[in-house]
């Protein structure tokens, strides 16, 4: 009896081994699916309809012995919603692994310098697997521009805050900079001076070796008492902050009164009005020291930069010309 009961006792181990081989060998092989493939898991997805899904979806051979796996490991309750992507072949352990730590798929959206904020919003209501809306649209100039990362189904408004949160972390490291320029120092007087004048460098050029010397024309004509003279400052008002005009301003839009009439009132507009990038926070932070006043368009991306106004006056003869010449080929 006791030789039996030893032998019973010897099978029990042995079939337990075998079970437990059976089972490692079962979630560590490679898995059935043949090419890569996205699923997306909502939020309150049941472990048990879990295993439902990748097992029809092909990705583990038993949507069972995953949800076993799971219980076993101690995983059930750490699996996270949203869309992954499971490579072909990828063993069942490798499923859970992936749903354990949450490596979710992830989209991307650029947004380039020198939009308004109602550009930026427009931008990310067309962005694809993105949901919601701003029910109050942030202030001007306090979103950076940059490449954001973000999950299916986010809302735009959490989107919107990382890129709120970027521009002031970065402003105020900036502007701490002992390096920064005493120009700088004299003229803005807060990070949000920063932003309104950084607005003024990104509207006026595309240009990223202009944007310092066009700082550099700003504070000369702020050191000599003179208006601003920027039409993007024009451009912003007329198309009532949304950035685009369409067309070339009128004589009429030139001397009309308003707070953002940089022909008609000195310094600063009231706002920034446009979201600039690091490259034009850096110019108006650390501009480039010259005699220039002036600036016009050379028809070819960039600028022609005078010291006095007579200069200027042939620098702008010069641009009519261009224009004159762009006219007669359409």
């Amino acid at each position: 009896m006791r030789i039996f009961a030893q032998w019973v006792g010897l099978g029990v181990v042995l079939l337990a081994c075998g079970l437990a081989g059976w089972v490692a060998f079962e979630i560590t092989r490679s898995g059935p699916l043949g090419v890569r493939k996205n699923i997306l898991f909502a939020h309150g997805t049941s472990l048990q309809a879990i295993g439902v899904l990748l097992q029809q979806e092909g990705i583990v051979d038993s949507g069972r012995l995953f949800v076993w796996t799971a219980r076993l490991t101690g995983k059930q309750h750490g699996l996270k919603a949203g869309e992954y992507t499971f490579e072909k072949r990828s063993s069942l352990t490798r499923v859970l692994g992936q749903m354990r730590r949450g490596e979710t798929v992830r989209y991307s959206v650029t947004v380039p310098e020198g939009l308004t904020v109602r550009q930026i919003e427009r931008l990310l209501t067309q962005t694809l697997h993105v949901k919601g809306d701003l029910e109050v649209l942030p202030q001007e100039g306090s979103l950076l521009p940059d490449t954001y990362a973000y999950r299916r189904g986010e809302n735009i408004a959490k989107i919107v805050e990382r890129m709120r949160r970027a521009m002031e972390q970065y402003v105020l490291h900036a502007w701490r900079d002992r390096s920064v320029h005493p120009w700088a120092r004299r003229f803005l007087k807060s990070e949000r001076d920063v932003l309104i004048f950084a607005s003024l460098v990104e509207r006026e050029t595309g240009r990223s070796s202009e944007r310092g010397h066009v700082a550099g024309v700003f504070y000369n004509r702020l050191l000599r008492g003179m208006k601003l003279q920027t039409d993007p400052t024009l451009v912003y008002w007329e198309s009532k902050k949304l950035g685009i005009l369409g067309r070339g301003l009128r004589r009429s839009e030139l001397l009309r009164d308003h707070p953002y009439n940089t022909y008609i009132h000195k310094g600063l507009p009231p706002s920034p009005i446009a979201n600039p990038g690091r490259l034009s926070i850096e110019a108006a932070l650390h501009p480039v020291e010259s005699d220039d006043l002036y600036f016009v368009a050379d028809g070819a991306g960039g600028h022609r930069f005078a010291k006095t106004f007579a200069e200027h006056a042939r620098n702008v003869a010069l641009w009519r010309k261009v224009e004159a010449k762009r006219r007669s080929k359409r």
